[in-house]
């Protein structure tokens, strides 16, 4: 086993930590391992804590080691400087290079450090100070070719998402469109959210799902696994932390108990929210009201000021705290228009509450004939289908219309087809168009060398430099006349192949002499051209005698060379 060396570390200050940036897309800069621990599975991970200032004594000197942010081309990432004795650092990515660039210009060695192990990430009183108040230990684990970071667990009864809950995170690196980028995953209430960055901090696509697989579904890249192991959802180990969470809730009895509001306060909104807003004059007013319905987005606005923009993540957080107090959503209109919810106490009876809804006037009185059109589109359509004797292409033809207009679940739920009928009227729209006519595809026909070229061939097979027209000899499958080439097929591969990178050699040329209307000049028997010019078959015979009647094979080479 190696031994280690002990340093003299004093933490000067702690630092802080960032939401955005330790729990952020951009985590992985932000954590490492413990240098004397292997690398685990799970393997629990520590922070780099923004403005942590350290003091560490080598060969008695006393260094200062400042932990700062820099942007760099994966996301925002830690800075170190190295201060001892009037000599500063640069600006280094690593604490090993800002200790070991000071140390060697001071002493003049070659001598080498480790930062984390000068930084203390190794001394237990140390870890302590970096993990104070830490809201969730980042750890990571491996699966297949994949290390799946888990930023923060929450709990939920719904099956969909393996009982995760809002503030569940996960991230992992992968390729997306051949570039290195970073798979962020977020469940929320009744959605899964996948944002995907790519280098230099660029926000590339986001996808949302009602589970797990379906926004996977929607990413098409690692069909081989399922949603659930991607977010990290089936490891023992995290469903072990969700199963251990107990989420504090209360009712509207208590109200006025700062200690289970507390609770339930740092649980659900304090990760997500300003320590300087006042949450608890919500709830006092509330109280104070005569009705129990309040407007949410105008309620929360009290609480901030005017220049103050609430985020999507911090509004959520409040939604959850309120769930979690007794209060129900109740929803005229839609999510980014307004949000209205409503504080319900058990012991309330049913008349006070429908008399509280119509002193608040929110709702207005619905007609007895109104008529519901957005269920009548969905039957119409559907029965269009049903009733539709043209087949299944005609059915992709007709689903076309709305194809992508509405998600794979609105349809699949209302009109009750698969996701492959789904996915051909997305197709048919995509080529034709919304009931768009299937087009006809073009027979095309394709030539081995273009028109110039061919003319070229057929000038040259026509000059009399080249070639000798037999002034009596046809070709009898074309009826063309017989031209002799005056070149052999080593002369003319020579001059008309070409050479590929590959190394191998090919030519068009030989395509255009096939048959019998064009004969090379190492067929001509060796004769002169006046004897090609009449045809050579009688020699031919005189070949045929020589072999049938001189036995000896000296004298037929001799007879036949003569």
């Amino acid at each position: 086993m190696t031994k280690r060396k002990k340093y003299t570390t004093t933490l000067i200050f702690r630092g802080h930590l960032a939401e955005d940036l330790h729990f952020g897309p951009f985590c992985h800069n932000w954590w490492i391992s413990r240098p004397s621990e292997k690398i685990n599975n799970p393997c629990l991970l520590y922070p780099i804590r923004i403005q942590s200032k350290l003091l560490v004594t080598l060969n008695g000197h006393d260094f200062i080691i400042e932990v700062g942010q820099l942007e760099s081309e994966f996301g925002p990432h830690p800075s170190y400087i190295c201060k001892c004795d009037g000599v500063q650092s640069e600006i280094c990515k690593t604490p090993s290079t800002a200790i070991t660039m000071v140390y060697q210009k001071i002493f003049q060695t070659k001598t080498n450090f480790s930062g984390p192990e000068v930084m203390g990430y190794d001394t237990p009183e140390l870890v302590q100070e970096y993990l104070y108040e830490l809201p969730f230990q980042v750890f990571n684990y491996s699966f297949n070719k994949l290390r799946i970071w888990i930023l923060g667990v929450g709990k939920s009864n719904n099956e969909n998402f393996n009982f995760a809950g809002p503030g569940f995170k996960s991230a992992f690196i992968h390729s997306y469109n051949r570039q290195r980028s970073i798979f962020f995953q977020e469940v929320e209430f009744s959605e899964c959210r996948i944002t995907i960055y790519t280098e230099g901090n660029r926000l590339k696509k986001t996808f949302v799902g009602c589970d797990p697989n379906s926004v996977w579904n929607q990413v098409g890249y690692l069909k081989q696994f399922r949603g659930y192991q991607l977010f990290g959802l089936d490891n023992q180990y995290v469903q072990n932390l969700i199963q251990s969470i107990h989420v504090p809730i209360c009712s509207l009895s208590d109200w006025t108990n700062e200690h289970f509001m507390t609770l339930v306060y740092k649980h659900h909104l304090k990760p997500r929210t300003s320590a300087q807003v006042n949450w608890q004059k919500l709830f006092k007013d509330w109280i104070s009201y005569k009705n129990t319905i309040i407007e949410l987005q105008s309620a929360l606005q009290n609480l901030y000021s005017k220049e103050y923009v609430i985020g999507d993540r911090e509004y959520r957080a409040w939604e959850s705290l309120l769930r979690h107090v007794g209060c129900v959503e109740i929803m005229p209109f839609e999510k980014n228009q307004s949000e209205v919810l409503v504080k319900v106490d058990k012991s309330e009876c049913r008349q006070s509450f429908v008399s509280n809804i119509i002193y608040s006037r929110i709702f207005k009185p619905i007609p007895k004939h109104f008529k519901n059109n957005t269920e009548t589109f969905w039957q119409c359509f559907k029965d269009s289908l049903d009733t539709n004797a043209c087949g299944n292409n005609s059915k992709y033809h007709v689903l076309s219309i709305i194809a992508n207009a509405f998600s794979y679940e609105a349809i699949k739920e209302n009109l009750k087809v698969s996701n492959d009928a789904i996915l051909a009227a997305k197709k048919h729209s995509h080529t034709c168009g919304p009931r768009g006519q299937i087009k006809n595809k073009p027979a095309i026909t394709y030539e081995k060398m273009s028109l110039e070229k061919q003319e070229q061939i057929q000038q040259f097979l026509t000059n009399k430099a080249n070639v000798i027209m037999s002034s009596y000899k046809t070709d009898s499958v074309t009826d063309e006349p017989v031209y002799y080439l005056k070149d052999s097929k080593n002369v003319l591969w020579e001059r008309f192949c070409e050479e590929y990178p590959d190394g191998m050699r090919r030519t068009s040329f030989y395509a255009h002499l096939q048959g019998n209307q064009y004969i090379y000049h190492e067929n001509l028997g060796g004769l002169c051209q006046t004897c090609s010019k009449y045809r050579y078959d009688t020699f031919d015979e005189i070949n045929e005698f020589i072999h049938s009647n001189i036995k000896c094979h000296h004298i037929q080479k001799y007879t036949c060379n003569f």
